[in-house]
């Protein structure tokens, strides 16, 4: 049998065809969040990731899109990315600081007063020592990091107005440095999801929330409580996009490059708009009838003193657990200072 040499364009070809048979190949993805539509984290965050990566990949990559905790909980979202159950998903890390317990850093206060600072500390560390030492472990990488905007303390009285007022209140609190907080301020902090926190404080088994303004009408909260304290922020909430990462390796470079550049820039948008949205939902919220205040003075400085010790306390804790608290603390502070 005579064997037949193939030309030089043809050889060339050839070994094309490989290549452009994977670039020709679709991928869809499953992605799950626990938020409604109506909510401005699914609007400002997983609504335009998705558009825009399907948008930049010609239709290469889709999505089945699973909000409200249609696939999970919103404690159980890295779980669900873990065992595939969900290519994408959204875990707050103060669900799960027992397992994300280094990337609760940017929930400090000294960390999160400014959502912009923040995210650009949470997007250094995710790219850095959070991908080696916490996420590639679990076998997820975080695609996608927000710092939501900031907590202010959301209750059903009208208004604090002593330290002893806030003794005994059961407060729902999203993140581990909220939590040390309250029980530094002798509240009683309450581990829930978001969407649980409606029936808490209309049942009364919940005394109010530590909650971003916008959560607080994304969840309906205003028709509901009876006082926001707006002069005092008591951090912020580290959100995390995780992306299996079998199903990350699966796509092809090109897409991956798109994956992790749109979710870079989402992540930076999301932060501009939390900065610059912040007293629109104050104004809502007042205008929704719920008495939107500022605390005494005295309440302000013991409550600063308890944030203070908080960041000693999380770096004790971190380091007792020979992990690199005070490394991540002083890195995290670094890249927030970043443009």
């Amino acid at each position: 049998m005579k064997i037949g040499i193939l030309s030089l364009p043809a050889m060339a070809l050839a070994g094309l065809l490989p290549a452009l048979a994977h670039a020709q190949e679709t991928y869809t993805l499953r992605i799950a969040d626990q938020f409604p539509l109506t909510h401005i984290a699914s609007k400002l965050t997983i609504q335009p990731f998705i558009e825009e990566v399907e948008a930049r990949s010609e239709g290469r990559i889709t999505f089945e899109h699973y909000p409200a905790e249609q696939l999970a909980k919103g404690r159980g979202m890295l779980d669900a990315v873990r065992t595939g159950v969900t290519d994408i998903g959204l875990q707050v890390a103060g669900y799960v600081s027992d397992r994300l317990p280094l990337s609760t850093v940017v929930e400090l206060p000294s960390i999160s007063s400014d959502v912009e600072k923040c995210f650009n500390a949470f997007q250094t560390l995710a790219e850095g020592e959070l991908l080696e030492r916490e996420f590639k472990p679990m076998g997820v990488r975080a695609i996608e990091v927000n710092c939501t905007p900031p907590q202010f303390m959301t209750t059903g009285v009208d208004e604090i107005s002593s330290l002893e007022d806030i003794a005994g209140l059961k407060l729902r609190a999203g993140g581990s440095a909220v939590e040390l907080t309250l029980t530094e301020l002798g509240a009683i902090p309450v581990k829930m999801s978001a969407p649980d926190i409606y029936v808490g404080v209309e049942r009364g088994t919940l005394d109010g929330a530590v909650f971003a303004p916008a959560s607080t009408l994304g969840y309906n909260l205003q028709n509901i409580v009876g006082g926001v304290a707006k002069n005092v922020s008591f951090g912020s909430n580290a959100a995390i996009l995780f992306m299996n990462e079998n199903s990350f390796q699966k796509l092809p470079p090109d897409l991956q490059e798109i994956i992790l550049e749109v979710g870079k820039q989402v992540g930076y948008d999301v932060a501009e708009a939390y900065n610059s949205g912040t007293q629109d939902a104050l104004d809502e919220i007042a205008a929704a009838g719920v008495n939107v205040y500022d605390f005494p003075e005295d309440v302000v400085e013991r409550i600063r003193a308890a944030q203070e010790k908080v960041g000693e306390v999380w770096v004790e804790q971190m380091n007792s657990r020979n992990l690199p608290g005070t490394e991540i603390l002083d890195a995290a502070t670094a890249a927030a200072m970043t443009n």
